[in-house]
């Protein structure tokens, strides 16, 4: 095996004791050196560059945090804090799903609402209809699960005021 004469230290000792090493090392491959230093071999080589590249080069990944969009955010009412994954004084968040009604139905979105919830007219100047606990069924904190509409134009989105723009990714 090739031994390179250019060796760079990674630790404090610097350029003079990697010269050390690789003299050391040269003697291993003449077997002149005790045996007990061949386990200080294996880890010094790992220690070492060897070759035309002196550059130790550790393996690391990285990775990009996605910063969390504005609907990536769930509230707890009871804090008055936004969070992403768990309210830090509430914890996780509990969800409440719709109620089943087949694809296409008229009124959907009457029939897929959970029990104790209604559609009725928003006192929101503005607004027309809007969902409304009718009873205490639904706990403070519940979310209610998922958000379906229909396909339309950007010109109708637009007059709209219940529109989403929904991506593909």
């Amino acid at each position: 095996m090739a031994v390179s004469k250019r060796v760079k230290n990674a630790g404090v000792g610097g350029v003079e004791e990697g010269k050390a090493f690789l003299d050391s090392c040269t003697e291993k491959q003449r077997g002149g050196s005790k045996p007990e230093n061949r386990g200080l071999l294996k880890k010094e080589l790992n220690t070492y560059t060897w070759g035309d590249n002196l550059r130790i080069k550790p393996s690391v990944r990285y990775t990009e945090e996605e910063e969390p969009r504005d609907e990536d955010y769930l509230y707890c009412k009871e804090c008055d804090y936004f969070f992403t994954d768990e309210c830090e004084v509430h914890g996780p968040p509990s969800f409440i799903s719709d109620s089943p009604a087949p694809l296409g139905a008229s009124s959907r979105a009457q029939l897929t609402l959970p029990l104790g919830l209604e559609v009725r007219v928003s006192g929101i100047p503005g607004a027309d209809l809007g969902v409304f606990n009718q009873d205490q069924r639904v706990p403070v904190g519940v979310h209610s699960v998922p958000y379906e509409g229909e396909l339309t134009d950007e010109y109708e989105a637009i007059d709209s005021g219940y529109s989403w723009m929904v991506r593909r990714s």
